[in-house]
């Protein structure tokens, strides 16, 4: 494979995760409205570092090792037990209070001025 082949796939692969919200943003919106905007290069730095680990388990040859139907159906199960227990913390966490949120908002006035 070239090298712009690998940039080409490599840049497909990043525009289609930004393009379609998921937990990242999620929780990057969530804890950037309770915490402050340091919150989001925080969890990109954190997301990197597992981003990397994977490439080099890939390198060092998981690669095989992840086609095994085995592991598949595992993967599988501790996945749904997992998104289960996520679902069952969301329903028990009592209602997000929005007025306890800190939001500094720029004027709109000082934008066009």
């Amino acid at each position: 494979m070239s090298l712009f082949a690998i940039a080409l796939s490599s840049f497909a692969i990043a525009l289609s995760g930004a393009l379609s919200p998921g937990p990242l943003l999620a929780i990057t919106v969530t804890r950037s409205l309770k915490y402050g905007a340091k919150q989001g290069p925080l969890l990109i730095f954190g997301h990197s570092i597992l981003e990397l680990v994977m490439v080099v388990f890939l390198i060092a040859g998981f690669g095989s090792f992840l086609k095994q139907p085995a592991f598949s159906k595992l993967l599988s199960i501790v996945g749904g037990c997992m998104l289960l227990l996520i679902a069952i913390s969301m329903l028990k966490k009592k209602e997000l209070d929005l007025n306890s949120l800190k939001v500094d908002a720029m004027p709109i006035s000082s934008i066009f001025s």
